[in-house]
């Protein structure tokens, strides 16, 4: 629907979102340490997912594309990266024993710069799977944010940490 003009527009947006990134991920660290991170964690999940949400909504339409674009900028209230989330990170730092923090920390930036190297082909192996629905994929983008809400709820932080 962008036609020509399509890098140029993901480039826009993609300045716009990281730049609100780095102005929100201050907010919040003070948001997370005031409600907690497994609630601020939540709100990252959710707003991560919305470009998603929107094209599950709306469809691979030109209106579709023109809201993805703000939810692609809103994501960015998320204050992650290309590294990932600073949020998900306290929270790491938070529940985990003192001992095992930095390890699990090397686990979780690994984990994200390989989801950078597979995401896209484990997307194409999906759409080929079901015969190409994009619907479909973003589907399972959607179940994964809630099985993402539902092992932050089994979250405990232990009595020493808290």
């Amino acid at each position: 629907y962008w036609g020509e003009t399509m890098a140029q527009k993901q480039g826009g947006i993609n300045l716009a979102m990281y730049a609100l990134a780095f102005f929100a991920i201050g907010p919040l660290g003070r948001i997370g340490d005031r409600i907690g991170n497994q609630s601020t964690v939540a709100f990252v999940t959710v707003i991560l997912a919305l470009p998603s949400y929107v094209l599950l909504v709306w469809g691979p339409s030109a209106l579709g594309l023109v809201v993805w674009a703000v939810a692609k900028v809103i994501s960015g209230l998320s204050g992650s990266s290309l590294t990932g989330s600073p949020v998900c990170y306290a929270l790491i730092h938070e529940v985990s024993a003192p001992e095992d923090v930095e390890a699990i920390l090397g686990m979780g930036f690994a984990g994200v710069s390989l989801f950078w190297m597979v995401g896209g082909v484990g997307g194409i192996w999906i759409l080929k799977a079901c015969g190409g629905a994009p619907r479909v994929l973003l589907g399972v983008i959607t179940a994964l944010s809630v099985v993402i809400l539902l092992l932050l709820l089994m979250i405990r932080t232990p009595a020493s940490r808290a």
